[in-house]
């Protein structure tokens, strides 16, 4: 049977299940701590059994992620008590925070671990630290080491580039290697990356264009909120997305993660841009990918970006650090709760020191539970690239809509890629979208927190 399919019999099963491991520690009665979180399959997979462990009553909740902001929003503002934690996308802690305790500082204590200033930068909101990361993650690049190690792609890719075959640090040198694999082999393509609707294209946008950029605010212009998406890194990382799709596989419109991994592990396309967790998905016990084929790095950038200062592309030595995407899953406590919330989640902070919870880790305890099939190589340059993703990268887009504006970008986007519109055209029209969302939210509020998210005064 498809290792995926047994993969996903099991999540669903836990799907049903879950819940009832969850009560299982409220049978005396007491009235449990009651954790909403977003109904992904692995999280809850990855959750239920640390939930059935804890000595506090903890009952997970789930819902559709599309609502959790909007339901947030309700439920903590009119302080109906419905939620004792809530999981919360560093993006919504500034709209929200209003409504939330602060974290008590012995508990704060205990996020020692945790990679770098920058997660912990997420857990905070104008110097409050107001949430507990139970997560992490960002977009790196995996490919086969395999495949870069071959004498005779090496001499192939030399040949044309008069250069050595390496992942690359540089878009340039990811569309060569992409371009080269895709021409020189008729049963491998260059390179993966999502193009599917719905499967949050905008990350692989974001991520291109903020590397492309100096300026500290490359979504939004800080004084009036005019959107800065048909600016000269938004058009470079657009015309680079689309120009990818000759050297991704031919059913690109339609391809999921999952297919994706699969077609990396057979050996049928040479690198992938995907999420950190997918180091562990590609590298399990019933992976076909060979011994130390498993390379990733941090997502490329550039040394040539633009200052929108002097409106010129300035050279430099070295790539920027990448966008840390999405930056993952954050968990909060609201005004009104259960007397024994922070206590809950001191005990899940303790008990996911060795568990990675989708889509990724943002401790340096869980980097060292990688399972045995991983070589010394391997675990390495995964762990390297983490921390350089998690560690080092830029915070990105943090105001009321977030989910909106990337949807309204994949809307425009999934257009252009079905009839040809050019990237000025689309950019123009993803930008004409976002100025009626920020005037939906209200200008000044995502003016104000726009600006407090890059810790500027309001």
């Amino acid at each position: 049977m498809n290792r995926h399919l047994v993969h996903y019999l099991v999540i669903g099963l836990l799907l049903v299940l879950g819940p009832a491991f969850a009560r299982a520690a409220c049978e005396s009665g007491e009235e449990p701590v009651r954790w909403a979180i977003p109904n992904d399959e692995q999280m809850l997979a990855a959750l239920a059994p640390v939930v059935e462990d804890l000595s506090s009553c903890v009952v997970l909740e789930s819902f559709p992620v599309g609502e959790l902001f909007d339901r947030y929003s309700y439920e903590l503002a009119v302080g109906s008590g419905g939620y004792d934690l809530v999981t919360l996308m560093p993006a919504w802690l500034g709209p929200l925070s209003v409504n939330l305790q602060a974290m008590p500082v012995s508990l704060y204590r205990a996020n020692g671990d945790t990679f770098s200033p920058v997660l912990e930068d997420l857990m905070t909101w104008e110097g409050v630290h107001y949430a507990q990361a139970i997560s992490g993650t960002g977009l790196v690049l995996y490919y086969r080491a395999d495949m870069f190690a071959d004498p005779v792609h090496q001499e192939g890719f030399r040949a044309i580039f008069d250069a050595p075959l390496a992942p690359p640090e540089t878009w340039a040198q990811y569309s060569e290697v992409a371009s080269y694999f895709s021409q020189s082999n008729q049963t491998v393509q260059g390179t993966g990356e999502i193009y599917r609707r719905g499967h949050r294209q905008f990350w692989y946008l974001y991520s291109r264009a903020v590397s492309l950029s100096d300026d500290p605010s490359p979504f939004f212009n800080l004084q009036d909120m005019t959107p800065l998406v048909d600016a000269p890194p938004w058009q470079q990382a657009l015309e680079n997305y689309l120009a990818m799709r000759e050297y991704n596989p031919s059913q690109f419109l339609r391809l999921t993660r999952g297919q994706l991994h699969d077609l990396f592990t057979q050996g049928e396309i040479a690198m992938l841009i995907d999420w950190v967790d997918g180091g562990p998905l590609l590298r399990d016990e019933a992976s076909p990918l060979p011994v130390e084929a498993l390379g990733v790095v941090r997502l490329p950038g550039s040394k040539q970006r633009w200052n929108a200062d002097q409106q010129d592309w300035i050279e430099h030595e070295e790539t920027a650090p990448p966008l840390l995407a999405f930056g993952g899953w954050l968990v909060a406590v609201p005004v009104k709760a259960h007397d024994q919330s922070w206590q809950a989640l001191a005990e899940i902070h303790e008990a996911l020191a060795g568990v990675i919870v989708p889509p990724g880790p943002y401790r340096a305890t869980q980097l060292m539970t990688l399972p045995g099939v991983w070589s010394e190589t391997e675990t390495g340059a995964y762990i390297d690239a983490v921390q350089a993703t998690l560690g080092q990268g830029r915070v990105g887009l943090r105001l009321s809509g977030y989910l909106a504006y990337g949807e309204t970008f994949e809307l425009e986007l999934g257009k252009s890629l079905i009839d040809g519109r050019t990237p000025e055209e689309t950019l123009a029209a993803i930008k004409a979208r976002w100025m009626t969302l920020t005037d939906d939210f209200g200008k000044e509020n995502q003016r104000t927190l726009y600006r407090k998210s890059l810790n500027l005064p309001r």
